[in-house]
């Protein structure tokens, strides 16, 4: 019986930091659910409070034309926010900077890029790209 309420603490206090008071303290989560880090760890950093939620898309422009089956998307967006080309999170730079490579088939692609933060704001846009090999 102590054993399977050693096992039940061990699991409540999972994804938990101590503070000095021994009180457990859930870690931050950015939207998705994913940690963010607690005190003395590493983690993503969150957009600082207050700062305006931001999202622009350097290349490729909407409508472009490719002869290869990819293309880099770049762009740019607060520091901190959580940014997703076609459903992959993207890494957000310290300077706000973000890029991935998607995958295209002939024809017509939608490229879809979200930026979001923990406050619930996103930003979205939608590019057509054209793939004719």
């Amino acid at each position: 019986m102590a054993l399977v309420l050693a096992l039940a603490l061990v699991s409540l206090n999972a994804g938990c930091t101590r503070l000095g008071n021994n009180t457990p303290t859930p870690l931050p989560t950015i939207p998705g659910g994913v940690p963010t880090g607690g005190p003395g760890q590493s983690g993503a950093t969150q957009p600082p409070s207050g700062e305006p939620l931001t999202l622009q898309v350097l290349s490729p422009q909407d409508g472009t034309s490719v002869k290869t089956p990819q293309v880099l998307v770049v762009g740019t967006s607060t520091p901190g926010a959580v940014v997703t080309v076609n459903d992959d999170i993207i890494e957000v730079g310290a300077d706000g900077k973000f890029q991935s490579t998607v995958a295209l088939v002939q024809g017509k692609n939608v490229v879809e890029i979200v930026a979001s933060d923990d406050q619930g704001n996103e930003q979205n846009i939608e590019l057509t790209v054209i793939y004719q090999p």
